[in-house]
Formats: C-alpha cells, structure tokens, sequence
C-alpha cells in the first residue's frame, strides 16, 4: 500500500530541508528549502541556536527564493577565519522541520480489535484490504451520485476517521473529509484491470476517508447490448467490517433516491459510544471461560497432507459453487439436525482438518470461526458501521465411529457457549489461553487493562482529547436503515459474493448462460464443482513488501521493529487466532435490501445487482469464505497465502464434494468414517506436513531476541531498479515506528535503491562506519529522514567528504509528513544529486 497518510492533526504544511555541503572543499553548506518559511520561525530558530552556544561565532544569513515556497538559505560568519561548515547546519535543518503544535482533533482509544487488524496491516501489507462490488443497470447521474456519497461521510463519523502515526495509534475524528470517488468513462479500462489496479493501490487507515468509491461508467444507453456500470467499494477491515460496508451502501442508496441528501444530523450511536460501553465490560468471566476453552496444542489444524509453496505471488483465490438445489438441500438437512449451513460447512472442515492430520482414533481438530460482533447487548450494534467482526478459536475431537449427526450437535453447542463474547478480539483471547499464562493462573490483558482496552487519558469512555474535551451531544440520525443481525450465531458479518470478478450473473452460472443443474457447463456434478470435476484455481497476484523485520534497535513501545504490539508481547508478534497456525472459516450473513428500496429504485429505471465481496486476504494463512449469491447458490471462495499453499483447489473441491453429498448419505446412523470414505484415497506416501507457521509465529519469536543485537546496521527496503542506480539511506529516528519506513520505501518510485539506517549504539560515527562502504562506491547516495535526525546526517555527510567521498545531499522534513510526499522530494533530490553539474 503507498497511499499518503497525514498526522493525527488537520493536515500542517510541513518544511523540508535539503542540507548540501557545495563542492569541494565543503566549506560552503547550502540549505535548500521547500514549503511555507515564515521570517519568524526562521528567526527563532536562529535564537535557538545562538542562545544554546553563546561563545559561538555571529552568523549572517540570506535567503534566496526560488520559487514558490522553494528558498536557497546561506550563512557566513563574521570571523572569515571561521570554516563555513562549523555551524550546525544539521540542528538548524531539526529545528526547522519540527512540528508547530495546531488545534487539536479530537481522538479516540481504539479497540483491541482495531489495534490488532491495524498491526496485521502493518506486518503484512493488503491484509484486511475489502472490495465490495456490483453493477448498476439504469440511469446513472454522477453528480448526484457523487453527493450523495458526500452525505453519507458527513453523516457517518466512522468516514471522517483515522488512525494517527503515532507509536501508541489513537483514532482522529476529523470534522470534514472529501468523498473519494474515482470515475473511469466507459471504455477505458477491463473490470478485472480495475480490481486489481485497486488492489494494488490499497486503503490507508491512517489517512483520513476510510472508504474509496470506483465506478467503471457503462456504455450509453443507444449502445446496444446495455452494458451496467461497475461500482466497486474499497475498505478497510481496521475501520470497517463487510456488514458496515453494506450498511453504507444502503445509505447511500436512500440519499441518491433523495437527491443526494441524508436527512438527519450525525449517526449515534458511534464507535465513541461502543468503546465507552466496552470499556463497563467485565471481563472476568469471559477470562474463566476461555482460560477453560483452550484448544489443544496437539490438535490438527491444516487441511492438507503437504504444502508446497508457490514460487512467487502472496495472495491466491480459488472459488467454486453449489447448484441452488444443492443449496436448499443442504439447509433442509442442517435443519433437521438443529444446524445450519455454517454449522454444516464447520462439521466438513473438522473432517478435512481430523483427515489431514492423519489419526485413526479419536483426535481433536482446531480452527478459527468470525462472528458477527453484533449479537451484543449494545443497543444500535446492528446498525452501526464500525469493525466489529471478531474471529474466535474452535476445537472439537472428532472420533471415527460417531456420529455425523454428534458432530454437529458438539460444534453447535461450542458456538452457543461462545455467542457471549462477541465483544472480545483475538488477542485478548490468546493472553488468556498461551500456555505461559495457564501455569501462573494469570489474568493478563493485551492492552495491560482489566478489560482489554486501552486508555492513555485514563478516562471511562476511553475517548482522548489533548484539549481536554470531547464532544459527547447526542445527534439524531434521522435513518433507521439498517436490520437486526442474528445474534449469537457463529454466522460471519461478510455480505454475500459471487464471480471472481465481482459481476453478477442472474442464471447463477459464471459467465452468464443457463445451467439448470446448477454447473458450468449444463451437467450434473454431484461434487458440487464448477465442471463436475476440479475447479480452476484463478489465483490473483499482487505485490507484498516485507516489514517486521528486526533492526536491533529498542523501540519506545517496547516492539523490535517501532510498531504497536497488540497482544502486549515484547517482540510485537501475534496470531489472529490465539495460536501460531490455523484456518479461519467466514460464513457471510445474508443482507437484503428492503423492499421499499428496491422498489424506489425500479421507479427510477435503475437496478443493481447483489453486491459481492471479492475475498479479504487476512493474516490467516488459509481462509474459507461461504455465502449465497442473489440466485441462493452456496459459493465457497479460499483466500491462501501462496507462500504457504501453492493451490488450495484440492481442499476446495473436498470440501464442496461432502457439502453436496451429505442430503443424500447422512442419516441417524451415519458415522464420520462412511462420509470419509467419500473422499479421494488420501496420498499415503508422505509423512503429514506441519501446518505452515506464520512469521509471527511463536517459533519465530524465540529466535529473534537473542540474535537481535546481531542484527546488520543496513537494512535492505527496496532494490534498485538498476544496478548502476545509486541508494537512498533512510535514517532511522527515535519515536517513529518501523512501518512508516517500509510505507515510504513502497512509495518511492526513483530506480534507486532503498535502505534504511538503522539507530545502532556508536553514534553518527557508527553509522557512517556502517555507510563507508557504500560511499566509497562512488555511486549516488542520498541521506532521509524526519526531523531529530539532522545533525546525524550531516555529520555523516561531513565524515564522507573528509574521506575523500562526494557528500550526499540530505533531505530531512517534519514527522507528519506523508509517504507519498517524502517519495516525491527524495526523488527530487536524486534527481538533482545525479546531475552533471553537481560534483563531487
């Protein structure tokens, strides 16, 4: 992901500054500087200096403009015995670049939830990016398309929030926020382009405007065949879950049909209002139970024999579907056994998982299930879009000669004994249940409270103010637009998806024609496959930049790499699942429009097709994602992380084979082994493989902190796009996290290649040791970072000339900056560092 992201303040336009030392013999430091420069802070910046250095020197400066906020800065000493580069160009270029304080937005705690997906985000880049999509057939008014998007921001707090950069991340209200809304003519670009061109671009959850609207316009209306528009809704599962998503879409729906206004004032309840109501949890129960629920260590949780990795790509989606007879078969069955289809598709996924895992007698399986987050009693939780969809461990022992039927019956009740802690996140389940807390019988929280949420301010509400107030009026919503979520059901919060390329096909087949048997190509599967047979896999590839990487630096929050720990561990790892392996199963509740909706649209010539979501990679390295698309066909969708399982096909196609065969074979007597003996003779020839472990996982943890010191001084970011391209070396600062290096490494776009530099013990004179190597290259080296790193930079850059070496130009802006922006001057500067007319 490369998108900018700003402060957790409105937006300052921040200075930056180029530091170069001249030419030859360096003794004539020239500061470049880009951005608003005031006289005064230049003048006190100057009284800064000389009332830190009374002894020193007069200095004289003059200023040159360039351009537009674009000025050349020169001093001279009084004393022309005095070298020119004895002033402390370096601290001047901090003193310039540090943040003025503004007026504070408001802010809030974020839920453990929230703390957890965000460092997902971080760890592993387009993780928890959401796509929902649909077209629309009818007339379409971008204007008043694009207002009443609008609208709906102004009325939904939750789109005017962010997270802010900080090491502790807190979310900022902002007052107002632009919809984003991108229009592509019809013509321009293929569907699937712009769904992974989108992917590509990712969502930022430090940028204000938490939700991106694409539309690809369709063709005029005397253009025969009628071709709908595409509108795709891009999201992030930090801010928003799949059921928010829809709640906004319906919104926006009611505010297009009234010429683009909502009426009404701001939605409430918000997310300031669930984290005051999560913060009077008690969690002590909660705590006793899950201390008591733990999933055995022993138990398997993969379901394959062997996991060849793929040789490249991160993300891989295979998908495959059930006839709508199957379908409706399948809930009948489930029903009569008390169950339902989730409950159905978990009894499945035990099989596959006990199968795998290659035991003869009984044996337990584990794996994780969502839940909807709003089955609590939390009044408005249906109706308010925030991220409120959680993921809970299951295990369950599955015996050979018991019954299907018994099966159910035990996955049905561990869901009901779970259906009361909707509210918790995953992380504050695995401190209840790693093993270390069960010897000591602890009580540890994720976030060091007794609810596992986190206040730095101390208050109640867990709402933060550097002001010391917070808006807490009651504003009337003025819509009732949402529906009541089946509470304490293991049902996941996604909204039903479709084809790959979120189109709809209203014969339920993937390319639009007629299939009455449900499949592909007109004949009967009983497996319940596209073909009959096997499904394609039609993996997507995007592009995965690694972060967490150790740098051998103490960060102030306690983390190896800078960033938030949200289980409280001292290396900042986790696992979404409690564990340090497993699959995740999401079973999508359905969503329908009311309707008096539907039917105000119709009267308006327009139609929109059921909206898909596209499959949400997670940080879970296999998740199996069920829901119904708008012809009621069951469609499984696996999401894989490739590095770990190259082709989830096998698993898939298992899986959808025992979902259409169990209406027909499962009776009271039915044991596990008869639906077993279904399958395909499992490959005996090779030992069961471990279930691949994830690179936060406990294994890897143990091994980083005694090697931690160890660690290089030069960190690879980015590599050169030529090998003759010069670097840029990022200076690593105190207090800014890890992940805003590897997110400015994403943004640059120079061939250069990027490093970061990190705070090894020794000083500049470490660093510049470290650098030696590269400097006496000859290639081009360009020095960045934010500011409390200039005069690190610039004695580096003196060391480097005193050597004989051309001294590198530096670029140093405030911490606010955003990544895209930095980019752009970094390149900038290599640009101009590269040029002919600047020697060396």
């Amino acid at each position: 992901m490369t998108a900018d992201h700003t402060s957790s303040t409105p937006p300052e336009e921040m200075t930056t500054v180029v530091v170069d030392l001249g030419r030859p013999p360096y003794d004539t430091p020239a500061l470049e500087l880009r951005g608003p420069l005031g006289p005064a802070r230049l003048e006190a910046a100057l009284d800064h200096l000389a009332a830190d250095n009374p002894d020193a020197p007069v200095w004289r400066h003059r200023i040159d403009r360039l351009g537009h906020e674009h000025h050349a800065l020169r001093l001279a000493a009084d004393d022309v015995h005095t070298p020119g580069d004895a002033f402390p160009y370096g601290l001047l270029a901090d003193l310039l670049t540090r943040s003025t304080p503004a007026r504070p937005a408001p802010t809030l705690v974020p839920t453990p939830l929230q703390r957890e997906l965000l460092a997902d985000a971080d760890a592993l880049p387009g993780r928890h990016l959401a796509q929902l999509a649909w077209a629309w057939h009818g007339p379409l008014d971008s204007e008043r398309f694009h207002t009443a998007w609008q609208s709906v921001v102004d009325h939904e707090s939750v789109l005017r929030t962010a997270f802010d950069d900080s090491c502790e991340p807190l979310l900022v209200r902002h007052e107002h926020t632009d919809a984003e809304v991108l229009w592509l003519p019809h013509g321009t670009a293929r569907w699937p382009d712009v769904l992974e061109d989108d992917r590509r671009r990712g969502i930022d959850p430090r940028r204000p405007g938490a939700l991106r609207v694409t539309v690809l316009a369709g063709a005029p209306a005397p253009t025969p065949p009628a071709e709908p528009a595409r509108v795709l809704l891009t999201y992030h599962h930090a801010l928003l879950d799949d059921w928010s998503a829809r709640l906004l879409l319906r919104a926006f729906y009611r505010a297009y049909l009234a010429d683009g206004r909502l009426p009404g004032g701001e939605r409430r309840p918000d997310l300031r209002d669930y984290v005051r109501w999560l913060r009077r949890q008690d969690t002590a129960p909660a705590r006793d139970f899950w201390t008591r629920a733990v999933p055995p260590r022993t138990a398997a949780a993969w379901p394959a024999r062997h996991t060849a990795p793929a040789p490249a790509g991160p993300v891989g989606r295979t998908r495959l579907r059930l006839s709508a007879a199957q379908t409706e078969r399948l809930a009948a069955w489930a029903a009569r056994w008390g169950s339902t289809e989730s409950g159905a598709l978990q009894a499945v996924w035990s099989l596959l998982l006990y199968r795998a895992g290659g035991a003869r007698a009984a044996a337990p399986v584990r794996f994780s299930v969502t839940a909807s987050g709003r089955g609590i009693p939390f009044e408005g939780a249906p109706r308010m879009p925030a991220a409120l969809s959680t993921a809970w461990p299951l295990s369950v022992e599955v015996a050979p000669h018991s019954t299907v039927a018994t099966l159910l019956s035990d996955l049905r009740d561990r869901i009901l004994e779970r259906s009361a802690y909707e509210w918790l996140s995953p992380g504050q389940i695995r401190s209840w249940t790693a093993p270390q807390h069960h010897a000591a019988n602890g009580t540890h929280s994720p976030t060091g409270t007794e609810d596992g949420t986190h206040s730095p301010t101390g208050t109640e509400d867990g709402t933060h103010s550097p002001t010391g107030t917070e808006d807490g009026t009651h504003s009337p919503t003025g819509t009732e637009d949402g529906t009541h979520s089946p509470t304490g059901t293991e049902d996941g919060t996604h909204s039903p998806t479709g084809t790959e390329d979120g189109t709809h096909s209203p014969t339920g087949t993937e390319d639009g024609t007629h299939s009455p048997t449900g499949t592909e190509d007109g004949t009967h599967s009983p497996t319940g496959t596209e073909d009959g047979t096997r499904s394609p896999t039609g993996t997507e590839d995007g592009t995965r930049s690694p972060t967490g990487t150790e740098d051998g630096t103490r960060s102030p929050t306690g983390t190896e790499d800078g960033t938030r720990s949200p289980t409280g561990t001292e290396d900042g790892t986790r696992s979404p699942t409690g564990t340090e392996d497993g699959t995740l199963l999401v079973f999508e509740n359905r969503f329908r429009d009311p309707d008096d909706l539907t039917a105000a649209l119709a009267a308006r010539g327009i139609r929109v097709e059921h909206p898909e979501t596209l499959g949400t990679p997670t940080a879970f390295p296999l998740t199996l994602v069920a829901h119904h698309d708008g012809d009621e066909q069951l469609v499984l969708t696996a999401v894989h992380d490739r590095s770990r399982i190259a082709d989830a096909t096998d698993v898939l196609t298992h899986s959808a084979l025992l979902l259409g065969e169990l209406p027909y074979v499962a009776d009271d007597s039915t044991t596990v082994a008869d639906l077993l003996r279904l399958l395909p003779a499992a490959d005996t020839t090779t030992t069961p493989a471990s279930p691949p472990t994830p690179p936060t996982g406990a294994a890897h943890r143990a091994d980083t902190r005694p090697h931690a010191q160890a660690q290089p001084p030069l960190l690879p970011l980015r590599a050169a796009a030529d090998a003759r391209a010069g670097t840029v070396c990022l200076l690593q600062t105190p207090h800014v996290p890890r992940a805003r290096y590897d997110r400015l490494a994403r943004a640059y776009q120079g061939p250069e290649a990027v490093i970061l530099l990190r705070a090894v013990p020794g000083g500049p004179h470490a660093r510049y040791t470290a650098l030696r190597p590269l400097a006496r290259a000859g290639r081009l080296l360009v020095l960045g970072g934010f500011s409390g790193g200039g005069s690190t930079a610039y004695e580096i850059a003196r060391r480097i000339a005193a050597a004989g070496g051309r001294p590198p130009l530096t670029v140093l802006t405030g911490a606010a900056t955003g990544a895209d922006r930095l980019a752009r001057l970094l390149e900038t500067a290599a640009a101009q560092a590269g040029h002919p007319g600047r020697t060396g």
